[in-house]
């Protein structure tokens, strides 16, 4: 019955002379720009506005992101074909303007409007259609972002301050602080929900959790929106960043001999000591003169030698 009800009203809509019609540029297609539309009511040969001189200002079009409206203004009429304009104010003095800010448009024609010059019985109903202006997209300056300590490797997880520079000054949503939380990535059932969430002025928080020490990788969560920059709409995306506590090592702790930034002639060898692992380990390298340099790479591949003891190489 309802499929019914639709497709009847569906034919009765597409019989209407006055819901015939075109529009240039054609709707829905994205433009440079909005100087001006044309509206063609196809179905009959001249139209006649209902207000002979107000009928522009019915017309909207509106940007849908911001709510900013333009008005219809300086309307010109050719038969069954009119022109229309906008402009940023209504009424005496408006003046037609050429739209070229990037977003989506919504061209409003409320019903009743026009009418068809030879049978007043017929006029347009709601008229609703949209318009893309391209262009790239304004930067979010919340989208950009600092963290201390920054995400990676590190001893211990509590306090985590996060900034946003691009945004010179921001706020927050409270309603979306329940979402912040520090979570296992091993075990997600293990989540560490911020404690406190301390502003310093201008553009930083310091998030404080419950100290974590355990080694694990733990993924920082902000949901989007749970900050914004001050007077304006841009808010944060989503934010997943991942630490790791990595287990304590024995080779964590080393001494080199000689030791690092020693001005030295020449080098034979390089003793390499782990006090927190005894025995210890020597690296000799032969022929090197000038300044000493261990690769981190290198002391991070070392091991415990088995069996070896003070002296051994």
């Amino acid at each position: 019955m309802l499929f019914s009800l639709v497709a009847v009203l569906g034919r009765a809509y597409a019989d209407i002379p006055m819901m015939k019609f075109t529009l240039d540029p054609a709707n829905g297609s994205p433009v440079e720009k909005i100087e001006q539309i044309r509206l063609t009511f196809t179905a009959v040969t001249s139209v006649t506005p209902y207000d002979a001189f107000g009928w522009a200002y019915n017309i909207t079009l509106t940007e849908t992101a911001s709510g900013k409206v333009y008005y219809g203004c300086m309307g010109s009429k050719d038969f069954n074909s009119v022109s229309l304009r906008f402009a940023e104010t209504q009424g005496e003095g408006a003046q037609a303007t050429v739209i070229t800010a990037p977003g989506t448009y919504e061209l409003s024609v409320p019903a009743r409007t026009f009418r068809d010059t030879d049978d007043v019985s017929q006029a347009n109903l709601d008229i609703t259609e949209t318009y893309t202006i391209a262009g790239s997209e304004k930067p979010n300056p919340m989208a950009e972002y600092t963290l201390s300590p920054a995400a990676g490797p590190v001893n211990e997880l509590s306090v985590i301050r996060i900034s946003f520079p691009k945004a010179l000054s921001t706020d927050m949503f409270h309603e979306e602080y329940d979402g912040i939380a520090l979570i296992s990535e091993s075990d997600p059932s293990k989540t560490y929900p911020y404690t406190k969430i301390k502003y310093d002025w201008g553009y930083s928080y310091d998030i404080t959790f419950p100290t974590i020490t355990e080694p694990g990788r733990y993924r920082l969560h902000i949901p989007a929106g749970a900050f914004k920059k001050d007077f304006a709409s841009d808010l944060n995306p989503e934010i997943n960043e991942v630490y790791e506590i990595k287990a304590p090592s024995m080779l964590d702790n080393y001494v080199l001999e000689p030791e690092s930034g020693a001005a030295v002639g020449s080098i034979t060898t390089i003793s390499v000591r782990f006090p927190d692992a005894r025995p210890y380990l020597a690296w000799p390298i032969e022929g090197i003169d000038g300044s000493l340099a261990v690769p981190a790479a290198v002391l991070e591949g070392l091991r415990p030698l088995a069996g070896a003891g003070p002296g051994n190489c």
